[in-house]
């Protein structure tokens, strides 16, 4: 608690110009980026009147973008890790940049006016599937799953199902999150419209589950027992390591991105192979893979609480909405759906909150009909 006052002490101060430029570096380095991002989106979310002015936003950026300039241009590519203070940097210019031209400088007379009705964000919501084909709706309240000696509790220690079952599947909806500890202690969460099929005991000779849609793996280390994710378009083979998978079915290609260790992935069609190591993502596309160096934080702000906008077109993130807020969308004007963005927003936020950053940052209308939200270009 006192760390936490410390960095909105230092953050008060900067927006009181308390600090000058010179102190930046210092504030960047003493609070840390998720602190940082909570911040900057509480001062230009939630406060109607924020305390920093247009010319103060552009120091700020300005200085941020000299800041990252400096960092880039000293250290080789290869050398920054995605947690460095690069990271850093980029986070406050992107999240400053958003919520300041995005949210407070209000259009002028658009001839256009957006007209939908609003959705709540997502919640933490799952079923489970056993292996006679019986569900249960799992208790929200009582945190994620666990599986340990044969049985499936929730974190609390309470049971989930009082059932025998070999194998069972862990589903959430359109605006769904979950978590589960595997009976090795492999971490999982799944994102909206994923599923997970586990055993409740890994008694062969390797660890083996089958998942469809996104989800996050923390792999418990076993040196003598591999530990296999199984797709739709290919297999991943690692020992120990963290990565994301996102084989969601209207995006037609299987997306790994690895944070740390090793993975070795094998596609079913051709039987080809490829090793990731961490900051590459792979993208299976057609049984063509394509690796390529990436900062794999933005592959997983979805469990830390925020949609991603960093570098997708609008026909990606509209799909992400789609699945967080249960709402459906249709691109009208086919020329905006290849709209690149930047950012990030918190999960937690309506959708109204989202669609007004959009709407800001691509010049776009977004009007329901029929349930559906159709999307065209401001005209």
């Amino acid at each position: 608690m006192e760390q936490k006052k410390k960095f909105e002490s230092l953050f008060e101060g900067y927006l009181s110009n308390k600090y000058s430029a010179d102190d930046v570096d210092q504030i960047i380095s003493d609070i840390p980026k998720d602190e940082l991002r909570r911040l900057i989106l509480q001062e230009f979310y939630e406060t109607k009147e924020p305390k920093v002015d247009k010319t103060q936003v552009q120091r700020i950026v300005d200085n941020v973008k000299l800041q990252l300039d400096e960092i880039l241009r000293k250290q080789p590519k290869k050398l920054i890790n995605y947690r460095t203070i690069a990271s850093v940097a980029a986070a406050i210019l992107l999240c400053l940049s958003i919520g300041y031209y995005f949210l407070m400088d209000k259009p002028t007379a658009p001839s256009m006016i957006s007209s939908y009705v609003d959705r709540s964000p997502g919640t933490y919501k799952a079923t489970l599937t056993l292996d006679d084909g019986s569900k249960v709706d799992l208790n929200t309240s009582k945190g994620g799953l666990k599986t340990d000696d044969n049985t499936i509790r929730y974190e609390d220690g309470t049971r989930a199902t009082s059932k025998a079952t070999e194998f069972a599947t862990l589903v959430t909806p359109r605006g769904g999150e979950y978590r589960i500890t595997l009976p090795d202690g492999t971490k999982v969460r799944l994102n909206a419209a994923t599923s997970l099929t586990y055993p409740l005991q890994f008694t062969d000779s390797i660890r083996q589950v089958t998942v469809a849609g996104e989800a996050y793996f923390e792999v418990a280390h076993n040196a003598k027992k591999s530990f296999v994710v199984k797709s739709e378009q290919q297999s991943i083979t690692v020992l120990g390591t963290k990565f994301n998978i996102d084989t969601y079915s209207e995006v037609g290609k299987t997306r790994t991105t690895l944070v740390s260790g090793r993975l070795q992935l094998q596609q079913y069609a051709t039987n080809k192979k490829i090793v990731l190591t961490p900051g590459q993502e792979a993208t299976l596309n057609k049984n063509s893979w394509t690796v390529q160096d990436v900062d794999p934080e933005n592959s997983i702000l979805w469990t830390e609480g925020y949609i991603n906008l960093n570098k997708q077109k609008l026909e990606q993130i509209l799909s992400n909405l789609s699945r967080w807020y249960d709402v459906d969308f249709s691109i009208v004007d086919r020329k905006i759906e290849h709209l690149v963005f930047e950012g990030e927003i918190p999960k937690t936020k309506n959708l109204s909150t989202a669609l007004a950053i959009l709407e800001k940052a691509g010049n776009l209308v977004f009007e329901e009909k029929g349930g559906v939200i159709e999307v065209t270009a401001r005209r």
